[in-house]
């Protein structure tokens, strides 16, 4: 028979052949698939979620590590990519700049303005138009920074490979895991 064990650094999985409970194994088994798991960045043991001998299905949860540190990073970038003062401030200045536009090229119509009012004018146009660009893109980029964040915070979960049994976790709550420990 062949069987499947998952190791996580933990934990060792192995992947079993689906059997029915009466069926009987006689002689030597050969795991299908052997993973030895290990974190993918340093830090210490929150929860170790499986025992030994247990049956795992491929995605379920086996260990997580402590995401304190990284919640509070989650946290400040979705402040940040939320954030939309600096937006909407910039897109009012730009309203009001190209409404002064239009009355200054009125006026300067009517012979009321010079040609320099109308190029300052137009260049405060110019400017609010790119802080309004600019405040996007740092909305956008901070939006990235958050979809960054929150996958280092999966990071911190290992996860089953495959179905099979937990055969041995050489790890417990609040010990340290390094990315060595595969």
């Amino acid at each position: 028979m062949i069987r499947r064990f998952l190791l996580i650094a933990a934990i060792s999985l192995t992947a079993l052949p689906a059997l029915a409970q009466e069926d009987a194994v006689r002689g030597p088994v050969r795991p299908q698939r052997l993973a030895s798991l290990g974190p993918q960045n340093d830090g210490v043991v929150r929860e170790v979620a499986v025992a030994e001998g247990a049956a795992v299905r491929q995605g379920d949860v086996l260990l997580r590590l402590d995401d304190a540190v990284q919640a509070a990073r989650i946290g400040l970038a979705r402040a940040a990519a939320e954030a939309g003062g600096d937006l909407r401030q910039t897109q009012v200045q730009h309203q009001e700049a190209q409404a002064v536009l239009a009355r200054t090229l009125q006026a300067a119509g009517r012979g009321a303005a010079t040609e320099w009012e109308v190029r300052q004018a137009r260049a405060r146009v110019e400017v609010t138009a790119a802080q309004a660009e600019a405040a996007t893109e740092r909305r956008e980029v901070e939006q990235r920074r958050l979809e960054l964040e929150l996958a280092q915070q999966e990071q911190l979960v290992i996860r089953a490979p495959f179905d099979g049994v937990v055969t041995r976790i050489d790890t417990v709550p609040g010990a340290t895991l390094t990315r060595a420990d595969r």
